[in-house]
């Protein structure tokens, strides 16, 4: 399978942070404002028609999955989280290859908010996240809930977000 991600940089210049966090967002669809499920519904549709598309092509990575594209607007606007418990399983892959590098464990999210402190600079790798079956988005691919986030959207950030949504 050939992987086609985000060019990773020979040499990552930023900040050389004290801790790399990863903030998780648990997200209930039915308590979202009805122009945010309106938006949420049109993401979901691209999203399936991606996967449908790709299958479990890295290449069908897109800019448009519901974390980065509502995330903000969710944690500016809508504050409440979804009182929902879980553990979301985090990796480091290989930005050439995707293949597995290191297994970082399980972050414990607890009424929808959780983080876990990363290991070394995840500039260098592919962040996977595996979500929950019961959650809505990420969109399952490749029989997992799953996202990635590519070390060039951390830029000069020491957090970052991810967002799932449950019904």
């Amino acid at each position: 399978m050939t992987v086609s991600t985000p060019q990773l940089q020979q040499k990552v210049l930023g900040p050389r942070c004290p801790e790399w966090k990863l903030v998780i967002n648990g997200w209930s669809f039915q308590l979202l404002p009805y122009d945010l499920q309106r938006r949420v519904e049109e993401l979901m549709v691209i999203a399936q028609n991606r996967n449908t598309r790709y299958g479990t092509d890295p290449a069908g990575y897109r800019g448009d999955a519901f974390s980065r594209t509502l995330g903000p607007d969710l944690r500016k606007h809508v504050k409440n989280r979804a009182p929902v418990n879980f553990f979301l399983h985090v990796y480091y892959l290989d930005p050439k290859t995707a293949h597995l590098v290191r297994d970082l464990g399980d972050a414990s999210v607890v009424n929808g908010m959780g983080d876990i402190v990363l290991p070394d600079d995840p500039r260098y790798w592919i962040v996977e996240t595996i979500w929950p079956e019961n959650f809505l988005s990420p969109i399952k691919s490749g029989g997992k809930h799953s996202l990635w986030l590519f070390g060039d959207e951390w830029k000069d950030w020491c957090t970052m977000n991810v967002h799932g949504l449950v019904p």
